[in-house]
């Protein structure tokens, strides 16, 4: 869910600061995508940070601080959207309308990183050092 939703996000076009009172066909599609996308991670990242520390438990520090970063990152990325919509308060610092996007960044990297560590942590069995059963 995570990748089909950023690849339509990315497909789909935002539109532009100041438009956002009366969004396009293209922002809703950009806007929904994107929003299954951000909420499907941390959830898979929290269901499934057991079943990939016990494969490999070298990586469960780095794996559950991956998962904490997710959720932490999504959270505020729920608060900054609070200053998109109207009427909500400023979250901008100085001449920058919003600061939207750079935590929307800040979630794609804990993302990306957890998904690389998951990769990792799914080896083969021949990769752990033990016998692979094919």
């Amino acid at each position: 869910m995570w990748t089909a939703g950023i690849l339509v996000a990315a497909l789909f076009p935002a539109d532009p600061p100041g438009h956002r009172g009366h969004p396009s066909p293209s922002e809703l599609v950009h806007g929904n995508a994107a929003f299954l996308a951000f909420a499907a991670l941390p959830a898979a990242a929290l269901l499934l940070r057991g079943t990939l520390t016990a494969r490999r438990p070298g990586l469960r520090t780095a794996l559950n601080a991956l998962a904490v970063a997710s959720v932490a990152t999504t959270a505020a990325l729920a608060v900054f959207m609070v200053d998109v919509m109207d009427g909500g308060p400023s979250l901008g610092l100085g001449g920058a309308p919003t600061l939207l996007g750079l935590v929307e960044r800040l979630v794609l990297a804990a993302d990306i990183g957890w998904v690389a560590l998951a990769v990792a942590a799914t080896g083969t069995r021949d990769e752990q050092g033990r016998d692979r059963h094919a």
